[in-house]
């Protein structure tokens, strides 16, 4: 034999080469992390960062102005359609609760403004003021254009009580009381 050495036996393969995956080298220090934090490491989707809290912004946003929407339009539509009747009632129903006959009378339609009219004027008012308490209630406007109805509860003494629907139309400009239904 000479003195020359045998050949190096050829490298054996290594993992990486095999299954496209490579041990941590101990010199190199720690594996940096993977784009996308500690989630993506584990294999998770990040999450969107930015894009869903803008979409929730927009929507909250929208509901909260359905919501004013709602509240305004409500709003005006009280004052306009159902205020103007219940407001006359209140009027109306006041004076002949406190005995203010004349200024009740002074209210009605023009229909009911004659002497016949005014008879029967005076047995209902004093019926009405002879009630201890006189409520209004204010879910029963039901206005169809120059005529509406509302509805008021007379309580007397003796636990007894009684519901009146008080008939308006409007006239010269203001909502007056023009009969009971």
């Amino acid at each position: 034999m000479t003195g020359t050495p045998p050949p190096p036996p050829p490298p054996s393969p290594t993992p990486s080469a095999s299954w496209g995956w490579e041990p941590p080298s101990s010199t190199a220090g720690p594996a940096p992390a993977p784009p996308g934090g500690p989630a993506a490491a584990i294999g998770a989707p990040a999450p969107p960062a930015r894009k869903a809290r803008k979409r929730w912004i927009v929507v909250l946003a929208i509901v909260l102005g359905l919501i004013l929407a709602t509240a305004v339009a409500g709003t005006v539509l009280f004052v306009t359609v159902t205020l103007p009747p219940l407001s006359a009632t209140y009027d109306f129903t006041n004076d002949l609760h406190d005995g203010n006959t004349g200024t009740a009378f002074a209210q009605v339609c023009n229909r009911l403004r004659t002497p016949s009219g005014r008879i029967g004027f005076n047995g209902f008012a004093r019926r009405v003021a002879s009630a201890e308490s006189i409520s209004v209630d204010i879910f029963s406007v039901d206005r169809k254009g120059d005529t509406a109805t509302v509805e008021f509860t007379s309580r007397y003494r003796n636990d007894n009580s009684s519901t009146t629907t008080l008939r308006l139309v409007h006239e010269d400009g203001d909502w007056r009381p023009c009969g009971t239904a």
